[in-house]
């Protein structure tokens, strides 16, 4: 029976309201993608030099590689880094550790600690992460190597026969260490251990990570309350148990940025300082990402004239691995899978596998001088267009059916569908590592702060939540600014001849005292006329005088909004799309289309945090408010859907299930 083909008309419209072209880079979230779908024909050399450096370090012939990886813009730097994550995961080879953010290069070691601990959050396997497959490692070898089942089956069954026997954590930490004396810091296994319990999981990955637990969670997980957070000693340490049982792969992408630390280092310079840093930590192949000027100008000269300390850290990454060109197989290879994804996307069969191309039009066109991917992307964006109808024996074109394939108008324009896409990825690469960026968030009130300043700068003479907001006012009092450091000047949009307010913003994500002497503060600023406190922190506050101080905010007109991180995410993604913007002009999309779309999409002006700030408080205050009223008088706002789990306490509960783990004798 011969196939049928999707009519003509069908695919013709859906030519005009769509183009997979528009899109031209690998995005972050790519990175971590299960389902890796990228072009094999593409940086193949490039990838197998990665490999034999991995399985150089896996087969012990080395004990640590490293390289960097140079090619221009556009020649799939990041998309060989999500085909090395597919591989590695695929082949249950190597831990695979990803770091594409850099917020704080003076604190770089501290980000690189969170970096490691999201970025083992991720699946090793199905249904697996590769912390969970790390605890199985470690428990196999504690029983002398013996396997009696699949990693797979123990994180599978590890719940329920953990509700059979509650001491099992203990056993089995106690266990472990003791066939690991030279491990220095105990909780390390244990907290490892309690990540094979979902319910634990975020917990202990906060743990790990350096954030500071509640006190129930800590004594439930048998873990003190804190830690140094900013000890790379202990990052060390965590390192060293982690390679003891698998090699690790770090993969630190957008290195290119022009941003320097207090010490005029460059992102890739101060990465290099680190990767020098780990050199004593054995079983890691480390890879940096970068352009060829970056290489040249941030790398080599840097190393051989103005910072001898490069000169030693360049040795830690002394390969070079050159990214190529795409020929003319490679550029069809990329053309015909961009086109299978989007034909299979919207559920149609083209009559060609290069429609509305023909091959023989791309060969020529790409028989030149080879060319990297986002210019082979940009001339097929161009050329998108559709096709006279044509007629396929046997089949007839029936009237549009209004479905998801054609029949009605796009729902944006073409120029503002091609920034929805990029918006969406930058949206996706911050979401699909919601762990990290929820716990930086938690404790990091100035990136906070700096993305309300951010919104409400481009807000104003806008309406939202019918006030219109005239300015943004940096605050001049010393007293207040540290905690203050803007107000919003707003009123009602339809009383012209009405008061304005102004509304200090305070995110205050801090605790104990510091958090105390923040909000008398705050009580202080609230008092003038014509001014009003809003305390934004997503936790709860503790501590009689903490919530003395926010209980008599709120009587004299302040509010306090408890918001959640996925309120930010937003405003986040929209910063990253200018800035990535900026930097890749070439890609056709422009700052007025940006905001034409923000505008349209209402990513500001329905964003919930914001339309709370610059509402009047509607909840009542009792005249004699109990601190037990506190969190009830609080302005929470609805969560936006999410994968990470976010209680801030857990109980371990049975499942009921009996299975063939046993606990085991150590000794």
């Amino acid at each position: 029976m011969s196939q049928q083909f999707t009519d003509t008309k069908t695919l013709n419209q859906l030519i005009e309201q769509h183009n997979p072209f528009s899109s031209k880079v690998t995005a972050q979230h790519s990175v971590w993608s299960n389902e890796y779908s990228g072009v094999a024909a593409i940086n193949q050399n490039a990838f197998n030099q990665v490999l034999q450096l991995i399985d150089d370090v896996d087969t012990k012939k080395s004990e640590t590689e490293g390289a960097v990886i140079i090619g221009e813009r556009g020649l799939g730097k990041t998309q060989l880094l999500a085909r090395l994550h597919h591989h590695l995961s695929s082949n249950n080879k190597a831990f695979f550790v990803y770091m594409g953010e850099y917020d704080n290069l003076d604190a770089i070691k501290p980000e690189f600690l969170q970096a490691l601990v999201y970025s083992l959050k991720r699946e090793y396997m199905p249904n697996v992460t590769q912390w969970q497959a790390l605890a199985a490692e470690m428990y196999f070898e504690a029983r002398g190597g013996d396997r009696p089942f699949t990693i797979e089956h123990l994180v599978k069954q590890f719940p329920s026969v953990l509700s059979k026997n509650p001491n099992l954590i203990n056993s089995w930490t106690s266990g472990i260490a003791h066939k690991i004396p030279d491990v220095k810091n105990i909780f390390l296994i244990r907290a490892i251990l309690w990540t094979l319990l979902p319910e634990s999981a975020p917990f202990a990955a906060m743990w790990l990570a350096g954030q500071k637990l509640s006190e129930d969670s800590a004594k439930t997980l048998g873990l003190p309350v804190d830690r140094d957070g900013d000890s790379f000693s202990y990052t060390c340490d965590l390192l060293n148990l982690i390679t003891r049982y698998k090699t690790v792969v770090f993969c630190f992408d957008e290195l290119d940025a022009p941003q320097v630390n207090t010490q005029m280092l460059t992102t890739v310079q101060v990465v290099l300082g680190l990767a020098k840093d780990l050199y004593n930590i054995k079983r890691t192949v480390i890879l940096l990402a970068v352009f060829p000027q970056t290489f040249s100008e941030d790398i080599n000269l840097a190393a051989s004239s103005i910072a001898p300390k490069i000169l030693a850290a360049k040795d830690r990454v002394s390969h070079k691995i050159e990214l190529e060109m795409l020929d003319v197989q490679a550029s069809l290879s990329l053309v015909e899978h961009r086109l299978q994804q989007f034909y299979k996307h919207h559920n149609v069969i083209p009559p060609d596998p290069f429609y509305p191309f023909e091959k023989n039009e791309l060969s020529q066109n790409f028989a030149g001088e080879k060319a990297p991917s986002r210019k082979i992307l940009r001339w097929c964006e161009e050329k998108w267009i559709p096709k006279p109808p044509i007629v396929i024996e046997g089949q007839t074109d029936p009237p549009p059916d209004g479905g998801e394939n054609g029949g009605f108008p796009p729902d944006l324009p073409l120029h503002l569908s091609r920034v929805e896409e990029y918006y969406q990825q930058h949206l996706q690469d911050i979401q699909s590592d919601f762990d990290r960026i929820d716990a930086n968030l938690l404790d990091n009130s100035e990136k906070i702060t700096k993305a309300l300043r951010f919104a409400f700068d481009h807000l104003i003479n806008q309406v939202v939540d019918e006030m219109q907001i005239f300015a943004v006012i940096d605050e001049q009092e010393k007293a207040y600014k540290d905690i203050v450091p803007f107000k919003v000047k707003v009123r009602k949009a339809e009383n012209k001849k009405g008061h304005y307010a102004f509304i200090g913003i305070a995110v205050i994500q801090k605790t104990g005292v510091a958090l105390t002497n923040a909000l008398e503060k705050l009580v202080k600023f609230n008092e003038p006329n014509q001014t009003r406190a809003c305390l934004i922190r997503s936790e709860d506050i503790g501590g009689n005088k903490a919530r003395d101080y926010t209980l008599t905010i709120m009587q004299n007109g302040g509010e306090w909004i408890q918001f959640h991180t996925d309120h930010i995410i937003p405003i986040l993604a929209l910063q990253s799309l200018l800035k990535k913007s900026e930097e890749e002009s070439q890609d056709n999309l422009t700052e007025p289309q940006i905001w034409e779309y923000v505008a349209k999409k209402g990513i500001l002006t329905d964003n919930l945090l914001l339309k709370e700030i610059v509402s009047k408080p509607d909840t009542k205050i009792p005249k004699d408010p109990k601190w037990s009223d506190l969190t009830d008088l609080a302005s929470k706002l609805e969560r936006i859907p999410n994968p990470t789990p976010t209680s801030s306490s857990f109980v371990v509960a049975p499942n009921g299930v009996v299975t063939d783990l046993k606990d085991i004798d150590f000794s």
